[in-house]
């Protein structure tokens, strides 16, 4: 777990587009939005990656928003883990700091 006074975030961003509407994962629900420092911590986070891309993808790449949701329990981290690399789709791209590659990989598998 954290170190104290510290607490972790299963943090859920997309790119511009890349969740459509009628997508076979469901949908977003803009209506339970959490209001934390986490998001400036984020929006900073998003804002330094489209200025390092902007020259290969100018315009906007981030979707708005986000889910921010606080991580309770060791076992609630592996499970937060894991949907992450393994139940994305078969077209999503993952990465992991487990990876031997830093280039990641597409169509993940559970071990």
């Amino acid at each position: 777990m954290p170190a104290p006074g510290k607490k972790w975030r299963h943090v859920i961003i997309n790119t511009r587009s890349s969740w459509l509407h009628g997508d076979e994962r469901g949908f977003r629900n803009r209506g339970h939005r959490i209001h934390l420092k986490i998001k400036a911590i984020v929006g900073d986070a998003k804002r330094k990656a489209s200025r390092a891309v902007k020259r290969e993808l100018p315009g906007t790449i981030w979707a708005a928003g986000g889910t921010y949701k606080r991580v309770k329990s060791r076992q609630h981290q592996r499970s937060a883990y894991n949907y992450i690399l393994y139940d994305q789709g078969r077209s999503a791209w993952t990465w992991s700091f487990k990876d031997a590659a830093p280039e990641g990989c597409t169509g993940r598998k559970r071990p």
